[in-house]
């Protein structure tokens, strides 16, 4: 959301100019299944992080879009220092929590870096707008939260990762570099973003964009559309008017402001829930489909800074097409969520996967319980009545590894690209398993030195899935919630180790963050 972007003090950042080159054909530049091949594991994690908290937070530079749906029912916030509700383009919340840190006035004596109006450069009027950023108030004491009901269906452009964290590192490519082909935008253009994004999407039928920071956002090009306002408070400063003292710390702060949001976050890790957002898997658009990118450069975090000027016209012609074909280009939405649930799917495949592999990693001691676990989770797919090892090897590689695409019945080029990347990924398991299960097939009497090999080999395989479930906390105390990264906020450490936090820990790391602001560059502690 445009004022969380606040949290953490100005930065600007210098990004690659496009080439002026004129735009390829359709036919010289496109999505590709090699591409698809060479980089599943990114395809795979995308899908099984979309909309979804942790692994989005971790995973925080998205390469993908996907057309999604708000349905009616479903409640929305936004929280402004405006007597009034803005007429859009403006910011929604999924959690109130969120929503309501923006709602708070500034507390008395906190430093402005959290709470200030946006810098100067984001209240300036952005080109083929008529639209302009609401003029700041001088008023600290007061604060708004209104809430509202979608009344009809609201199709948005997802953009996966944190795409609402405004860093330089990247979360912000798919929108300035891909969408808007304006590389050198500063990180904190959050109005002109907001305003360029709907010049973008409202003529190809979308109302806005949905991402996600510390909490899933909406930006809606105009609140009038498919919604209602239910509800609208002032809020104070908890200070002011009989405010309970006991909110307020010995700086002017609010004890465990930053704790309720993290904490109401921290229930979505899994997806915003109860049906919320409809996720067309079929519309996904990936820069992972395209061949001949380098997205990774030197092997860091992935950009589309390396992107020449027409192949990310080609790209962004292709989400175009893509969102034209699934709502008509009339805004309907809702009707062409795509025949396979990808991310159920993927689900499944790490489901079954997931414990196993890191048990047998890391738990495992000796052959026996070694050669168990193999055969447990490989015999489902071997026919014994084949004779020949090899061929029974094979074909039971082959079944393993379209086990749970068999239903799948790909309706789009990007249901096929989706197809390919999940089934590379799935044999890459299978074969691997079967790689660590013949060490003891082949080997009655197996020792030490087995397992320790097939627990290398599984290792391996790991550090290629690179799954979010593998860092996860354990289970945290009622007074704790897992951390990881959560724009504006995070480290180093909980990046690599995500741990559990109280709320006391918490408002520390805020306090850190508001007395060393600057630029976000990734060797600061945030992120990685």
């Amino acid at each position: 959301m445009a004022s969380l972007a606040r949290l953490t003090g100005a930065g600007l950042v210098a990004l690659a100019t496009l080439s002026s080159a004129t735009p390829t054909p359709n036919n010289a530049f496109r999505p590709s299944h090699d591409a698809a091949r060479r980089n599943a594991y990114d395809i795979f994690n995308a899908i099984h992080s979309a909309m979804r908290q942790w692994g989005s937070s971790l995973n925080h530079n998205g390469m993908s879009s996907f057309v999604v749906t708000i349905p009616p029912g479903v409640l929305l916030h936004h929280g402004t220092r405006q007597p009034q509700g803005p007429k859009g383009p403006e910011w929604l919340a999924f959690e109130v929590e969120h929503a309501e840190l923006l709602a708070h006035p500034r507390p008395a004596h906190t430093p402005s870096l959290l709470f200030d109006q946006q810098p100067e450069q984001q209240q300036q009027q952005p080109i083929s707008s008529q639209h302009q950023p609401p003029k700041p108030t001088t008023d600290d004491s007061h604060g708004y939260l209104f809430s509202y009901l979608t009344t009809s269906p609201i199709p948005l452009l997802y953009l996966d990762g944190t795409s609402a964290g405004s860093t330089d590192m990247g979360t912000l490519d798919t929108q300035d570099i891909l969408l808007r082909l304006s590389p050198n935008s500063s990180i904190w253009d959050e109005y002109p973003r907001a305003f360029d994004l709907c010049d973008i999407v409202t003529p190809w039928g979308l109302q806005g964009i949905l991402r996600m920071e510390a909490g899933f956002e909406v930006i809606k090009c105009d609140f009038a559309q498919e919604m209602e306002m239910v509800s609208g408070k002032g809020m104070r400063r908890p200070e002011v008017d009989g405010g309970l003292e006991s909110e307020v710390d010995v700086d002017g702060g609010r004890k465990g402001w930053m704790f309720g949001l993290v904490r109401a976050v921290g229930q979505r890790f899994g997806g915003v829930g109860a049906g919320g957002v409809r996720v067309d898997w079929g519309s996904m658009v990936s820069a992972w489909f395209w061949e001949g990118l380098d997205l990774r450069g030197s092997g860091g975090l992935p950009r589309l800074v390396g992107v020449g000027g027409k192949e990310l016209r080609a790209i962004r012609g292709r989400v175009e097409e893509v969102v034209r074909e699934r709502t008509g280009g009339k805004g309907t939405g809702g009707n062409n969520v795509g025949a396979v649930d990808w991310q159920g799917v993927v689900d499944m495949v790490v489901s079954r996967y997931a414990d196993r592999l890191r048990y047998m990693a890391e738990g495992v001691h000796d052959a026996e319980t070694m050669r168990i676990e193999l055969n447990g989770a490989l015999n489902t797919h071997i026919d014994y009545s084949i004779q020949d090892t090899e061929t029974r090897s094979e074909a039971a590689i082959d079944r393993c590894s379209s086990f749970y695409t068999l239903a799948a019945s790909p309706q789009t080029l990007e249901d096929g690209l989706i197809l390919t990347a999940v089934e590379t990924v799935a044999r890459d398991i299978c074969s691997t398993l079967f790689e660590a299960r013949n060490l003891f097939a082949e080997d009655p009497a197996a020792n030490d030195t087995s397992v320790a090999r097939a627990q290398q080999i599984i290792q391996q395989l790991m550090n290629r899935l690179k799954w979010t479930k593998w860092k996860k906390c354990p289970a945290c105390g009622l007074d704790e919630v897992c951390w990881a990264p959560l724009w504006p906020l995070g480290d180093k450490e909980s990046h690599e180790r995500p741990n559990c936090r109280n709320a006391s820990m918490i408002d520390k790391e805020c306090v850190s963050r508001e007395s060393n602001a600057g630029p976000i560059d990734g060797n600061d502690g945030f992120y990685h």
